[in-house]
């Protein structure tokens, strides 16, 4: 067991709660919140995303794959490419 990666599970799930279920933007630094036209749209993109991020860290760190530390790598491109969506999509 990864305990590290499960930790790290649970701290994302409780930020997806808070961003998707509780709409707390304020907790998003880098995403333009103040320019960004549809707040609503924007907690629920980064909310599922941060749930399904704080599910695979679970899992990952639950059954410890030979490979299961690559994941942190790609969940970083996640952000960014979701970073980059977001200022090109969403912001005014």
């Amino acid at each position: 067991m990864n305990y590290h990666l499960i930790l790290l599970g649970f701290i994302t799930y409780l930020l997806a709660y808070l961003i998707g279920a509780k709409k707390y933007t304020r907790f998003l630094s880098g995403f333009n919140e103040g320019r960004v036209r549809d707040k609503e749209k924007l907690a629920k993109i980064v909310g599922t995303f941060n749930l399904i991020v704080s599910v695979l860290f679970i899992l990952v760190g639950a059954l410890n794959p030979p490979y299961g530390n690559a994941l942190v790598p790609l969940v970083i491109l996640g952000y960014v490419i979701l970073l980059v969506y977001v200022n090109m999509n969403m912001v005014e």
